[in-house]
């Protein structure tokens, strides 16, 4: 296996300086007794059976109640900035995939994502690939799991996954009414609230809209709703208990999103677009989830999950992102080109699983049938329709075995086999199958040094399948006959591997005023796959193509620290940082400056910042004013696989001011306090007429100041 370790100096001098910190803040932290309220215990719902942060063996970020609340978080685009190594990239009204220690999607088109390289689940329902969803409303808690997740997810999750869990009927969460108004014209109304049905059976319903004008003016239609955000949430779930320990529970959601997509300018002028055609990001999402729990022989358990998805998706823009005026100033000798792209995708998911578990042992089933009918129409210049249907199965076979080898040490093994096929086709007469069988593998061991102080180990592989690039298939026969020998070979791609190897430690003193966790990890892809495009130029024509490849080898080495400490009843620091050192060789991409094909022997991985870092600092002014400051920040990435241009650094304060007691709770908040512009993707080719159609870098400004007041009553 290839070694990155020629330049792992660097991590493990910023382990080593995390580790002294470490110690030396839990010396210091068992010697002052501050008296201050206990941490609270965090259950974590993200492994095949629920336990406790403390015994989780994992890079794993979780953000409460509290922390989501005080900054008016809607969406988790608004939280993952706070997460070590974990990044996102827009190119939609939301954030639109997510990337964890440099893996991950980065664009979508034509070609289907059977498998999301960062998985997203909301109550126990798959919702990976649709990251809009991620809307954070009446949420017990977030939890980033970073590394591949393959026993509980297979490979869907091969660089991490997003757990988001709602509070239930069974809950302690209040029921409560919400409203709140900000800048752009944002307003939110919502409520849950909790009731018994039955001696044994309870409910919760929680349901909220949320409306912004959003950041973006449109300079040629003299608005400034083209960026509009307009979103809804419902959410019921029905919990009935029965003696003997069985169970059932009934979770059904529906999202309705019907978001401006308005987001890029021919001069970068950041939040003031010149499109005549704004587009849309729209998402109707309804899912249905129903857990059986029955107790089965002397302390074990049986669990049935069935659950079903259907998505309705539309998302379109501008392609010319300017308006018929632009050369009546200018002279454009290259002509002018005018487009207006969408992509209505219909998404059908039904999905069943079974898990047989005890305290030492688990295993299950699982099967998944999903459907995308997707209908594309492009207007304007260069019109296009095309119509095609991907279908895709899973079946699983997963297990866990978990002996205590004595008081102090516990090991863990998990295996996934997966069996996975698809179907393709379209309206250009396309039709194409794969057939793939995956493994993934977990092995951890944990050693308690003490009630307060814990070791892991950590190794584990995922992977993802390979599959047919349908936008390179359906537009070779009308592709130059150089670009036709480049494309023959790039068809297809194939399935990639993921090992991650891990050494941590968790930490806490006997007070629990403060609490942490490290880890120092090591990953190597075999035949990473990425994405990149190619232009093409055939008599009379334009071609466009985005396509997977894949490369030789991709690792990466780095650290993650977090830790949270009570200096006193009055203050709570927060805090945590990443560092990653990240490279992807044998890579073969269109130059779009030279306009050929070229080999890239050696490149540092998309969207993975070296480091990045999150403080937050909470002052108990008095018993029910809480004052919170953080800042964040990142280094600068490279954008993409197929050009070399870098997003520069970015560096973002918050604050927000609370006012709270038993019934109502009062929160000012600001993000982005001084106003910083900031990237959240990148873009490089001709665009501009004006310019005869020279390639620059095209970039999505990231939200700017923004400010409100929330309002929140419980009963």
């Amino acid at each position: 296996m290839p070694s990155a370790w020629n330049d792992c100096y660097i991590t493990k001098i910023c382990f080593a300086n995390a580790a002294r910190f470490a110690c030396a803040m839990l010396m210091l932290g068992s010697a002052d007794r501050l008296g201050a309220q206990a941490m609270q215990e965090v259950i974590v719902y993200s492994s095949l059976t629920e336990q406790t942060l403390a015994n989780t063996a994992a890079s794993i970020t979780i953000f409460d109640a509290k922390r989501l609340s005080a900054n008016n978080a809607q969406h988790i685009e608004h939280i993952l900035n706070a997460a070590p190594n974990v990044n996102f990239s827009g190119g939609a009204a939301r954030a639109r995939f997510v990337q964890m220690r440099g893996i991950g999607d980065i664009e979508q088109f034509v070609d289907p994502k059977a498998y999301p390289s960062v998985g997203l689940s909301l109550d126990g329902i798959d919702f990976s690939g649709l990251f809009g969803a991620g809307l954070l409303f009446d949420t017990q808690q977030v939890e980033v799991l970073r590394g591949p997740q393959g026993t509980r997810l297979g490979a869907s999750a091969l660089a991490g996954s997003i757990n988001i869990i709602s509070n239930t009927a069974d809950s302690l969460a209040p029921s409560f009414v919400e409203a709140g108004v900000g800048k752009f014209a944002s307003r939110q109304l919502g409520g849950a609230g909790s009731i018994k049905l039955t001696e044994n059976t309870g409910a919760r319903l929680a349901a909220r809209q949320y409306r912004s004008d959003g950041y973006i003016q449109n300079k040629f239609l003299g608005v400034n709703d083209t960026a509009r955000q307009d979103e809804f949430t419902a959410k019921l779930n029905i919990n009935n208990t029965r003696a003997g320990g069985q169970s059932t529970n009934l979770t059904a959601i529906h999202i309705d999103n019907d978001n401006g997509y308005d987001a890029f300018s021919l001069k970068n002028t950041g939040l003031r677009t010149q499109s005549d055609q704004p587009g849309n990001d729209k998402q109707r999402i309804s899912a249905i989830a129903v857990k059986f729990l029955q107790p089965v022989l002397q302390d074990g358990e049986i669990e049935y999950q069935l659950s079903a998805l259907r998505a309705n998706t539309l998302y379109s823009f501008d392609e010319d992102w300017t308006d018929p005026s632009v050369c009546d100033a200018v002279a454009c000798n290259a002509g002018t080109f005018f487009s207006f792209d969408q992509y209505r995708r219909d998404r059908n998911d039904y999905t069943a699983e079974i898990k047989l578990s005890n305290s030492q042992y688990l295993a299950g089933f699982f099967a998944q049938q999903k459907q995308i009918d997707l209908h594309r129409n492009r207007s304007g210049d260069a019109p296009l329709q095309l119509d095609s249907r991907y279908q895709a199965r899973r079946f699983a076979l997963f297990g866990q075995l978990s002996p205590q080898l004595n008081e102090s040490l516990n090991l863990e093994l998990g295996a996934r086999y997966e069996w996975f096929d698809d179907d393709y086709s379209d309206s250009t007469l396309l039709a194409s199958d794969s057939r793939d069988e995956l493994w993934q593998l977990n092995a951890s061991l944990k050693y308690s040094l003490s009630d307060q102080a814990r070791l892991y180990l950590l190794a584990s592989r995922g992977n993802k399948a390979g599959g047919v690039n349908t936008d390179a298939s359906s537009s070779f026969s009308a592709a130059t006959p150089a670009t036709q020998a480049e494309l023959s070979e790039r068809l297809r791609f194939s399935s990639e591997s993921l090992s991650n190897y891990e050494v941590g430690a968790g930490f806490s003193n006997r007070e629990d005023t403060l609490s942490g966790n490290i880890s120092l990890f090591y990953n190597y892809r075999s035949n990473p796959q990425y994405e990149t495009f190619l232009q093409d130029f055939p008599a009379g024509g334009f071609l466009f193509i985005g396509y997977q490849a894949n490369a030789d080898s991709a690792e990466s080495h780095g650290a993650e620290i977090q830790f949270a400490t009570r200096l006193s009843q009055y203050f709570l620091l927060e805090y945590a940082a990443s560092y990653i050192k990240s490279r992807i060789s044998g890579l073969r991409v269109y130059d779009f400056d030279s306009f050929q094909f070229a080999n890239i022997n050696r490149k540092e991985q998309p969207r993975a910042p070296s480091y990045r870092y999150h403080v937050a600092a909470t002052v108990n002014a008095t018993r029910n004013i809480a004052i919170k400051f953080s800042a964040e920040g990142r280094d600068s990435y490279q954008y993409a696989y197929y050009f070399n241009r870098e997003s520069g650094h970015m560096n973002l304060l918050h604050a927000s001011i609370q006012y709270s007691n038993e019934k109502i709770s009062i929160t000012g908040w600001l993000r982005n306090l001084r106003d910083e512009r900031y990237p959240v993707q990148g873009l490089y080719f001709g665009n501009d007429p004006r310019e005869d159609y020279a390639n620059d870098l095209y970039t999505q400004a990231g939200e700017p100041r923004n400010g409100g007041v929330t309002f929140r009553y419980n009963f």
